[in-house]
């Protein structure tokens, strides 16, 4: 990742940073799943685990000759990025993203949904942990 935020010209993002960070593990290459609807698509960014992370892959996104628009959104994180085919292709625009260590994908509204009870469940837990701590914290509070 520090090798792809200089080759961008973006060190000033790590100039706090006082370790390398551990390398990101190996993506495999693969085309997009769709095919884009003109030269426009919504990516779907996975593995990031912050907000920096997705302003990395929008900066990256928008140095990739070609890509006339790239926009992440960290909410959903999800990409809308228009490109000129005359110039780069949306294997080139993937690329660039499993550069940097992320993954790429293309957004499909049925997988989102799919994928939905299972982060809601993931996402439970830790509410789930807390509770639980939470009522043992209270119950050791009270009188003796």
């Amino acid at each position: 990742m520090a090798r792809t935020i200089a080759a961008a010209g973006l060190e000033s993002y790590y100039e706090t940073r006082s370790a390398p960070g551990a390398p990101p593990p190996e993506v495999p290459p693969a085309a997009p799943e769709v095919e884009p609807q003109g030269h426009e698509l919504t990516l779907i960014i996975d593995r990031v685990r912050c907000a920096a992370c997705l302003w990395l892959v929008e900066q990256t996104l928008r140095r990739v000759p070609g890509v006339e628009q790239a926009n992440v959104n960290y909410a959903t994180q999800r990409a809308q990025i228009a490109w000129d085919p005359a110039q780069t292709s949306l294997a080139r625009i993937v690329a660039a993203v499993r550069a940097g260590g992320y993954d790429a994908f293309a957004y499909e509204p049925r997988r989102q949904e799919e994928g939905e009870p299972r982060a809601r469940r993931a996402a439970l837990l830790p509410l789930i942990v807390g509770a639980f701590g939470a009522r043992q914290v209270v119950r050791g509070a009270g009188p003796a």
